[in-house]
């Protein structure tokens, strides 16, 4: 949405007050950007600071972390899914190091059936 859209309805002292008013916002962004610009710089010249004091013994910080728990299936043996369709097979998910290659291999088993 533009003030301006609507022009025709106001008159010319009115219409340069909006450009005006606009320009102002432009202005005021922009020095917004480089005000955050340069706190973000800022900060980063006290985090190579604060890195030194880091390694004399303050406690790390975590930016992100995750638990992800998933039962490891790559063990069971293909016989305990015998009452499935004969149509049906089971693969086991990733291994315990989130891997694929057990479950490459008993793809390629059955497939070789």
């Amino acid at each position: 949405y533009s003030p301006l859209a609507n022009a025709e309805s106001l008159g010319s002292n009115e219409i340069l007050d909006l450009k005006a008013l606009e320009e102002e916002e432009e202005e005021e962004e922009e020095e917004e950007k480089e005000e955050e610009e340069e706190g973000e710089e800022e900060e980063e010249e006290e985090g190579e600071e604060e890195g030194e004091e880091e390694e004399e013994g303050a406690k790390p910080r975590v930016l992100w972390s995750v638990y992800f728990n998933m039962r490891d299936s790559s063990s069971l043996d293909r016989s305990s899914y015998d009452n499935l369709p004969s149509n049906m097979y089971v693969c086991s998910g990733p291994d315990g190091a989130l891997g694929n290659d057990c479950a490459v291999r008993q793809a390629e088993a059955i497939f070789q059936e």
